[in-house]
């Protein structure tokens, strides 16, 4: 069990106390969202982790097949998935948006669906 994030990423409280996920599908969807978000070089206690998004993923020109690989990977070293099913990126060169969609069968059982997770250019 891992405890619950709100829409803006703090720990959801509910009634004074912290919410526990307790739901493998779940558990796994708040950390792969967390892993997607989690920007290189952001943590001051590990500079080296996180997705490269200002040297690797919204740089021009975008190579899709490369982000795909950085993206794809992040899923598969996930503990509780089992494959990647599918993976579908759409990039906005005019807005610098790239949307995630994918599926994944996960090893608790069961299908993990995720269709236009969007990540954006801070501006």
């Amino acid at each position: 069990m891992i405890f619950a994030l709100d829409s803006t990423g703090d720990l959801a409280v509910e009634s004074n106390r912290l919410v526990l996920l307790t739901d493998p599908t779940a558990e796994t969807a708040q950390r792969l969202t967390s892993k997607f978000r989690f920007v290189y070089g952001e943590w001051f206690l590990n500079t080296q982790a996180g997705l490269d998004y200002f040297g690797r993923i919204l740089v021009k020109p975008f190579n899709p097949v490369a982000v795909r690989v950085l993206f794809r990977q992040v899923l598969e070293q996930d503990e509780n998935v089992a494959s990647v099913v599918s993976l579908v990126l759409d990039f906005d060169a005019q807005t610098r948006a790239l949307s995630l969609s994918f599926e994944a069968a996960l090893l608790s059982g069961g299908t993990l669906t995720v269709k236009d997770f969007v990540l954006r250019e801070k501006k």
